[in-house]
């Protein structure tokens, strides 16, 4: 955490305090992949849980970038204002089996220590071990990638794995933490920087693993090759210029709104089912909303005025199937107090259990300022999230 490994170093050399992550795990344009600690039940081996890799064997690491900012994928993940890093570059984006305990094997075909070409003759340790770390960690998530298809494209591949978080495809690691931190202990020298010392996690997820987004782990452990897809939607993937749908337009202003549901083919095409066909849910269930963040490629197009009303596309869960009825207001000012006016033209469509992706319809633009999407599943809780353009 912090690059820790290297302070004694340069505390030595006189060069102060050694502060971030270390490069090139800190660079946006790569995947940073954080470590876990795998527990299996005895004897059948069936996977129980993950925590963050820290123990005896070592342990992983991560921070704030003092270098970089944030990618703009990184900001919407879920848990992202209580990581404590700002607008900047936070490691890791995922995570994967680091611990030696659970590692992998290798063939050990070279003797170490040996000075001399007589100590080499006389001394041939050739062995299996069973190696960890986060260099396996990345390797084994670069191996996903491969049998998932390579990035199918895609310009940032660590985009398509926070377009997936939250997903059947992701394990969300909750416990454990890098460094000292493991969310047990109070420092009174931390702030909010994470300047004046090396481990200071309380307060803040940079390096304490929980729901969502956090440092040590990313947006969690892979399960399976399902989070190694592009989302539609996403910056340069699939699907990327969705359109089509149900929905309706009125008004002289253009703020039609409608939605697009289902899965994207790679070509565009829609998805949508007819409201009918979504049941209500079970009497006493709570059906709400989780998860609602709008995608990679929504969040480039609305960074700028005028943004064009289709391009609020957006990814929601659901623990069951039901009509979801979205609606857009903007906050303006009404007789001298601001409020929320619902924009005309909000529309229902069928939503399905599990990951969703949507967004409005309408050759209208939306001006700068703030707006707040809204999506209320039938029988069910309500989800929104606020919108900044411009």
């Amino acid at each position: 955490y912090l690059n820790w490994g290297e302070y004694n170093g340069r505390f030595e050399e006189g060069s102060g305090w050694f502060e971030g992550p270390s490069y090139p795990a800190s660079s946006p344009h790569v995947v940073a992949v954080g470590g876990t600690s795998l527990s299996f039940s005895s004897p059948t081996g069936a996977w129980l849980g993950e925590t963050v890799w820290n123990n005896e064997h070592g342990a992983g690491g991560g921070g704030c970038s003092r270098e970089f900012a944030a990618p703009p994928w990184q900001p919407h993940a879920a848990g992202w204002s209580a990581v404590g890093c700002g607008s900047q570059r936070a490691v890791a984006d995922v995570s994967a089996d680091a611990d030696p305990a659970t590692g992998v094997h290798a063939y050990d075909s070279v003797p170490e220590g040996l000075g001399t070409k007589e100590e080499a003759t006389n001394h041939t340790v050739l062995e299996w071990i069973t190696i960890g770390g986060t260099s396996v960690a990345s390797p084994i998530i670069a191996s996903a990638f491969a049998l998932a298809g390579g990035a199918h494209g895609v310009p940032y591949p660590a985009a398509t794995l926070y377009a997936n978080a939250g997903s059947a495809g992701l394990h969300d690691v909750l416990t454990g933490g890098n460094g000292q931190c493991d969310g047990v202990y109070a420092n009174p020298s931390c702030s909010a920087s994470f300047t004046p010392a090396l481990d200071c996690g309380e307060g803040h997820t940079i390096c304490n693993a929980t729901a969502g987004y956090d440092g040590p782990t990313g947006v969690g452990a892979p399960l399976g090759l399902t989070a190694f897809q592009p989302v539609p939607g996403e910056i340069g993937g699939p699907g990327s210029g969705l359109g089509g749908g149900a929905g309706e337009e009125s008004g002289s202003g253009g703020h039609g709104i409608g939605t697009q549901g289902g899965t994207a083919s790679p070509g565009g095409g829609t998805g949508l089912l007819p409201p009918t066909s979504a049941p209500k849910p079970t009497a006493g269930s709570q059906l709400r909303i989780l998860n609602l963040s709008l995608t990679t490629a929504a969040i480039v197009a609305l960074n700028r005025s005028r943004a064009a009303l289709a391009k609020v596309a957006f990814t929601f869960a659901l623990s069951a199937p039901a009509t979801v009825r979205v609606t857009l207001a903007r906050w303006v000012r009404v007789h001298g107090h601001w409020r929320w006016v619902t924009l005309p033209g909000s529309n229902s469509f069928a939503a399905r259990a599990g990951l969703n992706h949507a967004h409005l319809r309408g050759r209208g633009t939306l001006h700068s300022g703030r707006y707040r999407l809204t999506l209320t599943p039938a029988h069910g809780i309500a989800g929104s999230i606020t919108i900044s353009i411009g």
